[in-house]
């Protein structure tokens, strides 16, 4: 059954669940946990799961560890678990895969990383279609899930991550610096999206921001 990006929403305690297959049987069961990015039980692979973090910085995300520690505790986690890990990034142009390989001992749970940055190389490397990337822009939530799902596709990887975003303003309102879509997909489970608004701080400092929001979920679909 071909995935229609469209997306049915519903809102629900200030999270946003999304189906990929309106009318499917994916369902969503509110829970208790914590973080609260993850307030949710999955009844159905074919499904996404979203929230946004509006005016930068969520509780959750603004307390998480230094990078170097994020990334030995996923690394960590994957090798603990047998799992191997892929990228998918745009605007911090592989800074993520560099990161899962520089941990002695633990790189061999990583298993590949994509750097697509125009978008001619998303469809070419990921496979996403040129009508999302023409319908909503290469920064947008269909593009961020494409990606993810076809690093998964085109990989051996269980999990893949991936990041689109503006990383600096441009003058164009329709490109605010600082907004970034994340993706989260697991082999024969489900993807997971985060949408950020760092704002305008810069462009090295988004690039950073966007590493710890990845790392982060990463961490969380080791969890689960």
């Amino acid at each position: 059954m071909p995935i229609d990006y469209s997306c049915r929403e519903v809102d629900a305690t200030g999270v946003t669940f999304q189906e990929k297959h309106p009318g499917g049987n994916g369902r969503w069961d509110r829970s208790v946990c914590d973080p609260p990015i993850l307030a949710f039980k999955h009844f159905g692979k074919d499904a996404v799961a979203t929230n946004e973090v509006e005016g930068g910085f969520d509780e959750d995300f603004a307390a998480a560890p230094d990078i170097d520690a994020l990334v030995r505790a996923v690394l960590e986690a994957a090798c603990a678990r047998g799992v191997t890990l892929s990228t998918a990034e745009s605007c911090t142009g592989g800074l993520l895969a560099s990161l899962l390989t520089d941990v002695p001992g633990c790189s061999h749970a990583f298993d590949s990383g994509f750097v697509a940055y125009a978008d001619a190389a998303k469809t070419e490397m990921l496979g996403v279609p040129t009508a999302l990337l023409e319908d909503g822009g290469p920064v947008s939530q269909p593009v961020a899930i494409a990606m993810a799902e076809g690093a998964i596709q085109r990989s051996g990887a269980e999990v893949a991550v991936s990041i689109t975003g503006w990383a600096e303003e441009v003058g164009d309102p329709a490109r605010p610096g600082g907004l970034v879509h994340f993706a989260c997909a697991r082999r024969g489970g489900y993807t997971h999206h985060r949408q950020a608004r760092f704002g305008p701080i810069g462009r090295d400092a988004v690039r950073v921001e966007c590493l710890r929001v990845a790392l982060k979920m990463f961490q969380q679909a080791l969890k689960l």
